[in-house]
């Protein structure tokens, strides 16, 4: 074949000399028109969607980083149908980059089966958006469940090395305590309070509110007033909560595992950090998730010297109830505070459960619609309630929105990964990999929180990417422990074959 009849292929280097020859004299036009520092913001973006198109991984740990920003990094209010922040962009771009090696280097795409199953689950909550009354929020729930398949496929292909899950994990948690010492600091000096309508509190925050992180809520107003709350990054106490319990169980996995002090003072400061606000919170189905999820870690291998670690941990809860605020320390530890009676949050929790009920027997098949808030306060017209609002349990919430044809779908995504999770722990415990076993022990907990959780909140709706991280580096490991099994049995084969080999006959 002659020069000229050569067919012309694409290689990586090409490809990027043609960017840059593109990209260049409209970077120089841009900045001649707009200011210096736009300039420099431009070209280090450029940079980054450089490297992370590059490097996938690089995308997957930039994301886990300002995973825990959420409301610090978004850029539009929650009230919009279609939220863009920091998380998301660097979530598409890390897709991006996915879908560009994957053309040029030809990688093979790897689509494990419970991430199938989700997806069907998108799918069917996708197509109740032809029917819903509530469209605005049942795409902004469906973009969410979106972005989860996308960030699943993204850790599942990008993760091919047991190097690879910790340093996504670690800037999580760096991130997160972070946060939560800033959120300690607004709580005791009252600074930057988010202040909300009383009788208006549709629980969406504006972009105005991004840096506070403490808010006063009046959802008990009748019985115990104003409630000054927590909510870190995020546009809900009872989110930051569940954010902030998934990270404990890592914290404790390096203080199992490490051998530097540096980290265990580091972990134990992040385990302090992380319980003390989520007391602060001063949501009670948060409260009830830390301690589920710290008996969870006290009877797992997470925890070793476990009498040294109760009495510390009894003596530490302690000594902090007196520095807590009289009204905090009132409703979260009186135990009447508690009952049907005395709150008027779990009191109306009931109302909704068995009013949701109802819904449902009038819609069995596919629901109300995917993030519909709309349904539960039309048959709730003579109750004092927010304008828009969920079942506030996930089992009931799931099943009333997508309806006896979705639901099975998501039972079976949480099934499957359980089954997953923790057949991959038990492959590690016989490979004699104790720190990767117990990373998975450290997952499994937070799962069972989880599921524990979604008992009083619709926590699966909730952005929790530290979640769907931990979901994805699941099935990472998964896949290893299945290249492991092979191995073992080859060695085993060999070795009854030398066996047989110098036996007398």
């Amino acid at each position: 074949m002659s020069t000229a009849q050569r067919t012309w292929r694409w290689s990586p280097n090409s490809l990027g000399l043609l960017t840059g020859l593109l990209a260049g004299p409209l970077y120089v036009a841009a900045a001649l028109r707009t200011s210096p520092l736009i300039g420099g913001v431009l070209l280090a973006g450029c940079f980054v969607v450089g490297l992370t198109i590059y490097s996938p991984y690089l995308a997957v740990v930039l994301t886990a980083a300002v995973v825990p920003l959420e409301r610090i990094g978004r850029f539009s209010n929650d009230s919009q149908m279609i939220t863009f922040s920091l998380m998301r962009t660097l979530g598409l771009l890390g897709t991006a980059s996915l879908a560009v090696n994957w053309c040029l280097k030809r990688h093979r795409l790897w689509i494990p089966m419970p991430v199938i199953i989700y997806a069907c689950y998108a799918l069917i909550g996708a197509l109740t958006l032809s029917f819903t009354d509530d469209f605005t929020r049942g795409v902004q729930q469906t973009t969410t469940n979106v972005g989860n398949v996308l960030f699943l496929l993204l850790i599942v292909n990008v993760v091919r090395d047991k190097k690879m899950v910790l340093p996504p994990i670690a800037l999580w948690l760096l991130t997160t305590a972070a946060i939560g010492a800033y959120s300690i600091y607004e709580w005791h000096t009252s600074s930057n309070i988010v202040r909300v309508d009383r009788y208006d509190n549709s629980g969406y925050r504006t972009t105005d509110e991004r840096f506070s992180t403490v808010m006063e809520d009046y959802g008990e107003f009748e019985t115990i007033g104003a409630v000054k709350r927590v909510l870190g990054s995020t546009s809900s106490p009872a989110v930051y909560g569940i954010n902030v319990i998934l990270t404990l169980p890592f914290y404790m996995y390096f203080l199992r595992t490490t051998r530097r002090n540096w980290i265990r003072v580091a972990a134990i400061l992040g385990l302090g950090i992380g319980a003390y606000n989520v007391i602060l919170t001063n949501t009670r189905a948060a409260v009830a998730a830390l301690v589920f999820c710290g008996a969870c870690m006290f009877l797992s291998r997470l925890v070793k010297f476990k009498r040294l670690v109760l009495a510390t941990g009894v003596l530490a809860a302690v000594s902090a109830i007196p520095f807590l605020p009289q009204a905090l320390s009132d409703r979260l530890f009186k135990l009447d505070s508690w009952s049907a009676q005395k709150s008027a949050t779990l009191n109306i929790r009931l109302v909704y459960w068995s009013t949701s009920v109802d819904i449902f027997a009038d819609n069995p098949w596919l629901g109300i619609g995917i993030g519909n808030q709309n349904e539960l306060p039309r048959r709730l017209s003579n109750t004092h309630m927010p304008a828009n609002t969920s079942a506030h349990n996930e089992y009931i919430e799931t099943l009333l929105e997508t309806g006896i044809i979705g639901y099975p779908f998501m039972a079976g995504f949480l099934i499957i990964m359980f089954r997953r999770l923790r057949s991959t722990e038990l492959a590690f415990r016989s490979e004699k990999d104790e720190d990767t076993e117990l990373f998975l022990t450290a997952i499994r907990m937070g799962f069972l929180t989880i599921l524990f959780y979604a008992l009083q909140c619709d926590v699966l709706h909730f952005t929790l990417k530290g979640f769907w991280l931990s979901v994805g580096l699941t099935l990472a490991l998964w896949n290893f422990s299945r290249e492991l099994a092979p191995v073992t049995s080859r060695a085993s084969n060999r070795g009854h074959h030398i066996e047989g080999a110098v036996q007398p006959a």
